[in-house]
């Protein structure tokens, strides 16, 4: 993070903070799968269909297609890289500022490689305070949010 005044008093602040960070998880994944990747359909069969409503099946019976398929092991390796920017102006009464912040995510996974994205989230807007000499204050601002790069598309959006 770094934050310095400049121009005529100082009036101006400009405000930068970069994040990066890694992370690296492991878990187990069940999966329907033999060692030709078929689905075994025994288990999905006796086990999937009677599940349904008012068929008699217990969630123990679902269970059991999972303690009968071995688990695997799923790391999954996170790379984070982000940056916020804030430009503000202040006088005695009143300060206005811009912002802006960028934030990339790679994730990569060596099992659900469906989980392997490459995303990217920003916003920027701006923000205004007014304090009257007896101390109220009004503040405002306004924010446009993105995100990209998800598999649902539904959460590639843009949010005011």
């Amino acid at each position: 993070m770094y934050n310095f005044g400049f121009g005529p008093e100082k009036l101006f602040t400009l405000t930068t903070n970069t994040n990066i960070g890694y992370t690296h998880d492991v878990g187990y994944v069940s999966r329907l799968e033999n060692s030709s990747g078929s689905l075994i359909r025994k288990y999905t069969q006796h086990y999937y269909g009677p599940m349904r409503a008012g068929s008699g099946a217990s969630y123990s019976d679902y269970a059991d297609v999972f303690k009968n398929n071995p688990s695997v092991k799923n790391a999954v390796k996170t790379v984070n890289v982000g940056e916020n920017l804030n430009l503000n102006y202040r006088a005695t009464y009143f300060d206005v500022g811009v912002f802006g912040t960028l934030n990339y995510q790679n994730s990569r996974n060596t099992v659900q490689t469906t989980g392997n994205l490459d995303t990217w989230n920003f916003s920027y807007g701006v923000q205004a305070n007014a304090t009257a000499p007896w101390g109220t204050s009004l503040s405002t601002d306004i924010r446009m949010s993105s995100r990209r790069g998800y598999a649902d598309h539904a959460m590639n959006t843009n949010e005011v």
